[in-house]
């Protein structure tokens, strides 16, 4: 089975342009970290776009956030039951008209440690956490023992990748979801 990095468009990628942001928010310091369930979220804050450019089902977010559409969740929902806590916010245009609903952070409530570390490379041989317990990998490769059989995760080590199996993505290929950019990922 092959394994993809799921990620959205880079902001001023010509095909992305309905980008989010949450000025209101201090990103990294989200409560999002360590891994786990959120009990204090605020429904009521507000993410902005930029542009009238049509709605993503997986959008582009400045900072670490990664967010979906209601239809996107339903799917994410039955592929990984159980394993995403859903965020709802609210939507706005940066002239405070255009309100967008049915958005949700995905916050998964652990994270899977499966690096394989003796084909992954780390920067300077460094294998320590940083800060948000990233280790900075100059190569990633995924241990499918490790894995077993998760179809959506985050990775242990590398928090800013976003994995699905490849019957994931072909589901979220099929059902045409927009905004979803696949790399294949290196498991071994």
């Amino acid at each position: 089975m092959k394994y993809f990095e799921l990620t959205a468009a880079e902001p001023g990628d010509p095909r992305e342009e309905w980008t989010l942001d949450f000025p209101d928010v201090n990103l990294p310091d989200w409560p999002l970290d360590p891994p786990g369930p959120v009990t204090d979220w605020n429904e009521r804050i507000f993410a902005h776009y930029k542009c009238d450019a049509p709605h993503k089902d997986y959008p582009c977010v400045l900072g670490a956030w990664n967010v979906c559409s209601a239809r996107f969740r339903a799917l994410l929902d039955q592929l990984a039951p159980g394993a995403i806590q859903f965020l709802p916010f609210r939507i706005r245009s940066i002239y405070g008209d255009g309100e967008v609903e049915g958005y949700s952070v995905i916050n998964f409530t652990s994270i899977l440690d499966c690096l394989d570390r003796e084909r992954s490379i780390a920067e300077d041989d460094d294998w320590e956490p940083q800060e948000y317990g990233d280790i900075m990998l100059e190569r990633t490769v995924l241990s499918r023992a490790l894995i077993g059989d998760h179809t959506v995760f985050r990775v242990l080590g590398d928090s800013n990748l976003l994995i699905v199996r490849e019957d994931a993505k072909d589901a979220i290929t099929r059902d045409g979801l927009t905004g979803c950019h696949f790399a294949a990922m290196e498991v071994a």
